[in-house]
Order: C-alpha cells, then sequence, then structure tokens
C-alpha cells in the first residue's frame, strides 16, 4: 500500500503567522497580495513591488532540482509547479511546489518495503517593511524551533542558525514520525521559506526504535538531514540569494 504525505502538511501556525505578517493589498483574490509595499528610499520600486511580477520565474529562481538532486529522489510526481501569491499555501508569497518518489529499497529482513514519497515547498514572501519580514520570520522560527525541541533527543536532527548575506536564518531538522527540513531566511523586507517533508526513512527509523547506534548509521536515503543541512549552508542558499539580489537589480 502506498504511503502518500498529504500536500496540506505544513506545520501549525506557520501558515497563519505568514499569512498575518505577509503585506496586503485590495487584490480580490483568496490569499494576501504583495501589491501595497511601500517604494523604497530612492523612489523606486519596493522589493515586494519588483517580486509580485516574478510568479512565473519562482522555480527558475529556485531550480527545485538542485535540492532533490541532493535527496537522491528518482521521480517528481507533481510539479515543480510556480504558484502565484493568491494560490495554494502561504497567501502573499510566491511558492514553487513539488511531490516526489525516492527509489525504490531493500527492507531489512523480516520487513515488508513501502513506496517512499515526500514533498517540496520553496516559498519567497514579499513583506511591505522590513519590521514586517522580521516580525514574520521570527514567529516562524518560534514556532519550527518549538516543534523539534519538543522531540524525543534522538529525533532532533538540526537546529541550527545559519550567518550569510541576510539578517537572520536558520535551518532545524527532525527525524522520526512527522519529521522534515525547514529552511529559512529573512533579508531585507522579503523572506526565504523551504520546507521538504518525507516518509521517515526506514533505515533511521529502525535505528531510533532500537537506540544502539548512531541513529544515521544505516540510512535508506541518499541524505541525512545534517548532510544537507551542510549543503544548504555551504552552496545552495548563497547561490539561491545571489541569483534574488541580482534579480532584483535588472
Amino acid at each position: 500500500m502506498t504511503a502518500r504525505i498529504g500536500r496540506g502538511a505544513l506545520i501549525p501556525g506557520i501558515a497563519l503567522a505568514l499569512a498575518a505578517a505577509a503585506c496586503t493589498g485590495d487584490s480580490g483574490g483568496d490569499g494576501d497580495d504583495p501589491t501595497s509595499a511601500s517604494s523604497n528610499e530612492s523612489g523606486g520600486a519596493s522589493a515586494s513591488d519588483i517580486m509580485e511580477g516574478w510568479t512565473d520565474a519562482t522555480c527558475d529562481i529556485f531550480n527545485p532540482d538542485s535540492v532533490t538532486d541532493q535527496l537522491g529522489i528518482e521521480a517528481y510526481t507533481e510539479g515543480p509547479s510556480a504558484l502565484g501569491t493568491t494560490e495554494g499555501n502561504f497567501p502573499g508569497g510566491l511558492k514553487c511546489n513539488s511531490t516526489f518518489d525516492f527509489p525504490d529499497y531493500e527492507p531489512e529482513e523480516g520487513h515488508s518495503a513501502f513506496d517512499l514519497n515526500g514533498w517540496m515547498y520553496m516559498v519567497l514572501l514579499p513583506y511591505g517593511s522590513e519590521d514586517e519580514a522580521a516580525s514574520a520570520y521570527q514567529e516562524l522560527y518560534d514556532d519550527a524551533a518549538s516543534q523539534v525541541r519538543e522531540r524525543d533527543e534522538d529525533e532532533q536532527a538540526v537546529d541550527e542558525t545559519i550567518e550569510g548575506d541576510w539578517d537572520q536564518g536558520a535551518i532545524l531538522a527532525s527525524v522520526g514520525p512527522g519529521n522534515s527540513t525547514r529552511v529559512m531566511y529573512q533579508k531585507d523586507s522579503y523572506m526565504v521559506f523551504i520546507e521538504i517533508g518525507y516518509i521517515p526513512d526506514p533505515g533511521v527509523d529502525a535505528v531510533l526504535a532500537t537506540k544502539e547506534s548512531d541513529v544515521f548509521t544505516n540510512p535508506t536515503y541518499d541524505f541525512t538531514p545534517p548532510e544537507l543541512a551542510e549543503w544548504f549552508k555551504s552552496d545552495y542558499l548563497p547561490g539561491l540569494q545571489e541569483t534574488i539580489t541580482t534579480k532584483l537589480e535588472e
């Protein structure tokens, strides 16, 4: 029987926090629309104004293939699909969403194999000011961090703030039931948020059940959350921020 993760699995509180904090305008749509952002000090369009027109380019900006290459997926089952500010989750944000399958695997003796799949939200959230973006980031971070820290110690895979060309950032990841990796940073009046969810790693779960060795002794997936976090810090996020900065200057 296929175990499929639902696409509405955003952690409680985050969707509401993002919706409440996103800059709003009279869009006439179902969600918030970052059209009311003020102009920047030079009198030109603000980052929020500029980003509003990036819907068709969102997946190009995020380059989801580079992330799923690290995950070792077999194929996308849906997407990657670009969604605008009034579509899907994260009202007011530009999204690139996808679902995917991992390759088949050989189960341990006495256990049955099951389908391994996951999903990924990649979101760019513009706000009306730096203060709004910082407030939204803090609420998002507090919620995600508390959910990781409430888990058993063995399930707390990554919990760290990260430095880079942004004002504040963090990576938080867990293993076991309901596991996920969440990557976020705030820069000026916008925020980047990436959430990756997937069927728990069978090899990791086997160790969690016995607690006889390090949790990542024999993972089934081609990645572990700490390895993925290191790649995000050293490679992906600096490149993503450079892409965003360059596009804002076009």
